[in-house]
């Protein structure tokens, strides 16, 4: 599918669009779809201390991550930065809404043997333990007053971009998205020291904490040599 189709396809309908120190920050737009995709892959997947321990790289493009990012987009809610002055893509916050009354919560969390049958296996380890943290059934049911949830998947700067508040910038605004379509919480997992420090600056809570090298499925740890030795998950409500 061409990112037109998919830009015609979005969940939610979001008009967001707001230009901070000259980057504009607005809901990923299907003429940037393509280059959304290669930053998630090149940047996202790779430079996160999980995918550096194992050497990812996705420089053929598998088409399952491409299908993958792909459904993610099309829920509408994904966030990127753009450099106002060049047009150049200078980050992302890829992310989507879950609603308590889409849940079913009889689904069983998809086995490791299921993800590698969907994803390369780098993609279906991290996705598994990512699912073992913030599964939607579990943080519905151990969070009663979420009805609508946004979830955080992949935040990614451009490395000519960063350390200019852009990974801050682009988290704030993904709040203001996720308060705009209704949703009562946003939770995300961070796997580097940066990504925590945003969480925590911005008052999430700490709701789940996987230490790599205790994360064994079917007598693998396969997160065996990650620099950063934990991956937690952060929880933040929009709605007193």
């Amino acid at each position: 599918m061409d990112d037109a189709g998919v830009a015609e396809e979005l969940k939610h309908n979001v008009n967001h669009e707001v230009t901070v120190d000259g980057i504009q920050y607005s809901i990923v737009k299907h003429k940037y779809m393509s280059r959304v995709k290669d930053m998630f892959m090149d940047v996202v997947a790779c430079e996160d201390p999980p995918g550096r321990s194992k050497g990812v790289s996705f420089s053929d493009r598998p088409e399952s991550v491409n299908n993958f990012i792909d459904g993610i987009l099309k829920n509408g809610v994904s966030l990127m930065a753009v450099d106002s002055t060049n047009d150049r893509l200078a980050g992302i916050r890829l992310a989507y809404a879950n609603e308590r009354s889409d849940v079913d919560f009889n689904e069983i969390r998809p086995p490791i043997e299921k993800m590698l049958e969907i994803l390369p296996e780098y993609g279906a380890y991290i996705t598994y333990w990512m699912n073992s943290l913030m599964w939607a059934p579990d943080v519905f049911r151990e969070h009663s007053d979420i009805d609508k949830l946004y979830v955080y998947y992949g935040l990614g700067i451009d490395s000519d971009y960063r350390r200019r508040g852009i990974a801050t910038e682009l988290v704030k605004q993904s709040m203001i998205v996720a308060d705009h379509i209704g949703c009562d919480a946003v939770v995300g997992c961070g796997a580097s020291p940066h990504a925590k420090s945003i969480f925590n600056r911005l008052g999430f809570e700490i709701i789940g904490e996987h230490v790599w090298s205790e994360c064994s499925v079917n007598g693998l740890v396969y997160f065996d040599n990650v620099d950063e030795p934990t991956m937690t998950c952060h929880l933040k409500l929009l709605k007193s």
